[in-house]
């Protein structure tokens, strides 16, 4: 695995999602505020678990340790998770 890792992989989803989204919104003139209030929220659940997940991640790397404990006990890559969700 190169440099950025999975990034060019899920872009190629994402971006063209994002871009279509973005241009759909902007001429039908959307608006949802129920479903931008549940985005907002899952978004800032998702940063919350990323770093939480993140903070656990770094410190067992540091001291040479599989983690299996926390949130990955239940899950194998919770960060990816976290994304997929919010």
């Amino acid at each position: 695995m190169g440099f950025l890792g999975i990034v060019p992989k899920v872009s190629l989803f994402t971006v063209p999602y994002a871009v279509l989204a973005f241009y759909l919104n902007s001429r039908l003139n959307f608006s949802f505020p129920r479903f931008s209030a549940l985005g907002v929220a899952l978004l800032t659940a998702g940063m919350v678990f990323w770093l939480l997940c993140y903070r656990q991640i770094s410190k067992a790397y540091r001291r040479g340790e599989l983690l299996t404990t926390g949130c990955y006990s239940r899950v194998r890559h919770p960060i990816y998770s976290i994304w997929a969700v919010s």
